[in-house]
């Protein structure tokens, strides 16, 4: 067999966004292919739309489901999928890579924002007895 099998048609997600903070599940999924000789999947999940490099962990192979969960630290992210059948015939990839986010805020960004609110509060509260003690005499 020397055909390619086409390519899987990606499902979600699609310019999603998933939590606040943190890490994240992050559920793929996509269309099933058939083929006479089995099919398996290969996933890649990168930071940048020429997926090179991958970091570590970041390229699933050999999936037998049309679903796939990873854990992803917060960031802004693109995936694509493909189809590999039984003589080793790889389909083309998703036609175009979609995006979505994993956090709006890192956990970072909440203790640095959470001292500066912390400052800040606590100088309106001097402030505040300041002028009332000002009230006063």
């Amino acid at each position: 067999e020397g055909k390619a099998p086409p390519p899987p048609a990606t499902i979600s997600p699609k310019g999603q966004r998933f939590g606040w903070f943190g890490s994240q599940p992050v559920t793929f999924s996509w269309t099933e292919v058939a083929d006479p000789s089995g099919i398996t999947y290969t996933l890649e999940i990168a930071d940048n739309l020429n997926f090179f490099p991958l970091a570590p962990g970041m390229r699933k192979s050999g999936l037998t489901r049309t679903t796939c969960t990873a854990d992803l630290e917060p960031g802004s992210y693109y995936w694509r999928v493909k189809a590999v059948d039984g003589a080793n015939n790889e389909s083309q990839w998703t036609l175009s890579p979609h995006s979505f986010k994993v956090g709006l805020f890192t956990i970072w960004s909440l203790v640095v924002g959470g001292f500066i609110f912390l400052i800040i509060f606590i100088l309106l509260i001097r402030a505040f007895f300041r002028r009332l003690s000002e009230c006063y005499r």
